[in-house]
C-alpha cells in the first residue's frame, strides 16, 4: 500500500519560509557551487548572508529591483534578499538583448538593476544599474532581524512566455512565493 507523503509544512510569506528553512541546520550544507572559485554555504552562513545583503537592499531607494544574472551563490543570494528586504523583484533573463531588456524594464518600472553578466554592463540607459560584486563588497550593519511582511504584499514581477503575443508582467505576492517555493 502506498503511503501519503506529509504535506510540507506552508508560511504565510516567502520570508517566513526563508527564515524557518535555515532553523536547526546549522552546518549543514545548503549550497555548493562547483565551478573554479565556487564556494560551499551552509545554513547558518546563508542566513547570516541572507540578512546582510537584505539590510544592504533596504538602504537602496529603489524599490522595483531588476535582477539579471546566472545561478551563482551571489545572484541566488540577491534575489532572495530582495524579496526578504520586502522589495520588489524583477526577474529579467540574461539572454535578452539590450533593447528586449530596457523594455521589460520600463514595464516593470524597475529603479534600479544587479547584473552579474558583463555584457549587460553600459547597456542599462532607462534606470540605475549596479554590478552584483561591488553591491555585495557594500558595508553593513549586521543587525537587521527576519522582517514580517503581509501575505499579499507585492514581492516578484515575472514576464509570461507571451504565447498569445505580447509577453505580460505578472506580480506575485509574498504568499504566492511561499506557496510555490514549499514544494
Amino acid at each position: 500500500m502506498l503511503r501519503k507523503r506529509p504535506d510540507p509544512p506552508t508560511y504565510p510569506t516567502i520570508t517566513e519560509l526563508l527564515k524557518n528553512c535555515a532553523a536547526g541546520r546549522g552546518e549543514q550544507t545548503l549550497f555548493v557551487e562547483e565551478r573554479p572559485g565556487g564556494c560551499r554555504v551552509t545554513y547558518d552562513q546563508w542566513s547570516r548572508d541572507l540578512l546582510e545583503t537584505a539590510e544592504k537592499i533596504q538602504q537602496l531607494e529603489a524599490q522595483h529591483i531588476g535582477l539579471v544574472c546566472d545561478l551563482t551563490y551571489s545572484c541566488i543570494l540577491c534575489m532572495y534578499s530582495v524579496l526578504v528586504a520586502g522589495k520588489v523583484l524583477v526577474l529579467l533573463e540574461a539572454d535578452l538583448e539590450a533593447e528586449a531588456l530596457e523594455k521589460y524594464i520600463r514595464k516593470a518600472d524597475v529603479d534600479l538593476v544587479l547584473y552579474h553578466e558583463e555584457r549587460v554592463d553600459g547597456a542599462i540607459s532607462c534606470c540605475d544599474s549596479l554590478q552584483i560584486p561591488e553591491f555585495l563588497s557594500r558595508p553593513a550593519t549586521g543587525n537587521m532581524s527576519w522582517p514580517t511582511w503581509e501575505d499579499d504584499r507585492e514581492a516578484c514581477i515575472v514576464f509570461t512566455s507571451g504565447t498569445e503575443g505580447e509577453t505580460r508582467a505578472v506580480m506575485l505576492t509574498q504568499r504566492n512565493l511561499s506557496l510555490t517555493n514549499s514544494y
